[in-house]
């Protein structure tokens, strides 16, 4: 249950991404600075399985998990192993090509369906994992997942993203906001009975450093988000 959306200018990516979550888990930690095998790792910490659905590192490098709600139908059948901790297993990744040959070696035969997408400052690449197969996917914005109704639930983010004045990072702030006429389970800034935004994440990665400002949302939105900025200075090469 999320939403992602980019948007490149120059040598400068923008990046968002709000991420939905059952009302039944712990509320995840905001993004802080780690080190994975000795590399300088943004990311915020999921409570309940210890891993993430986000990172960036001190070489430029981020990615973003969405689960595959909507194929569920296949499953891990063992008890399933974390995609957060995956997540993490990737994080010291200097390279969308290491990032890609250590997803490929991992073991993911009791993993749930997901995406993985991964950007550096040029480029994107995304990767499928479902039916028991690891596949590069054709990706397109906006990025989509859901527990619920995920057919309406795109086809509504889709058409609201199709209606912005423009692509601008602006207006993908505003998008990433937005609750339409009545906040539901089909907005962008979605909430239902079970489930809500929890967080929206806006990143900024440039020639020097990773810029994340994280809004951290209270209950039904009842309170103005708590707002959490850090920067990551990229590593010279």
């Amino acid at each position: 249950m999320c939403s992602l959306t980019w948007y490149r200018q120059e040598k400068k990516l923008h990046l968002f991404f709000n991420r939905d979550e059952l009302r039944s888990r712990s509320i995840a930690e905001p993004p802080s600075l780690q080190q994975t095998d000795g590399v300088k790792v943004l990311s915020p910490r999921d409570p309940d399985a210890g891993g993430t659905w986000m990172f960036a590192n001190e070489y430029g490098i981020i990615a973003c998990l969405l689960n595959r709600w909507h194929e569920n139908e296949w499953r891990a059948k063992a008890p399933p192993v974390s995609r957060g901790q995956l997540m993490s297993t990737l994080s010291s990744s200097p390279s969308l090509q290491k990032l890609e040959e250590t997803l490929s070696s991992s073991e993911l035969r009791h993993t749930n369906p997901f995406t993985i997408i991964a950007f550096n400052q040029e480029n994107e690449k995304s990767w499928g994992w479902s039916d028991g197969k690891l596949f590069a996917e054709h990706i397109r914005q906006p990025l989509t997942s859901s527990s619920f109704q995920f057919e309406k639930v795109s086809a509504s983010r889709r058409k609201e993203y199709k209606n912005l004045h423009s692509l601008l990072p602006e207006s993908l702030h505003d998008y990433h906001l937005s609750t339409g006429l009545s906040l539901n389970a089909h907005t962008v800034r979605m909430c239902r009975p079970d489930a809500q935004t929890w967080s929206r994440s806006e990143i900024v990665l440039d020639s020097e450093s990773i810029q994340w400002a994280y809004s951290k949302e209270s209950p039904y939105f009842a309170q103005n988000p708590t707002l959490h900025s850090t920067d990551l200075f990229l590593k010279t090469l």
